[in-house]
């Protein structure tokens, strides 16, 4: 489901064809990055900050990621929107 999501965006963009693959490579690695990093993040702020303080961190972490998500998404659907509209 996330991979169509992915072409979703792309097609809502108005991408070419000719770069959808580099699109959709460019959006797995931004999208993935939290995902890269979150083990090791969270292990040295465990091991760093031990009982509730590390935890914590962590939870500081993780919404501090989701939230550049959402803000990189509204951004996002306000260009498209705007787009939309001057066509319209």
């Amino acid at each position: 489901m996330v991979r169509a999501l992915y072409f979703a965006v792309i097609d809502e963009l108005k991408i070419p064809l000719k770069y959808t693959g580099m699109a959709v490579g460019f959006a797995s690695v931004i999208g993935c990055l939290p995902q890269i990093f979150i083990y090791s993040i969270t292990g040295n702020l465990l091991d760093a900050f031990p009982g509730i303080q590390g935890y914590r961190y962590m939870f500081a972490y993780e919404f501090g990621a989701a939230l550049i998500g959402a803000i990189l998404a509204l951004t996002l659907y306000r260009n498209i929107k705007k787009e939309n509209n001057k066509k319209a």
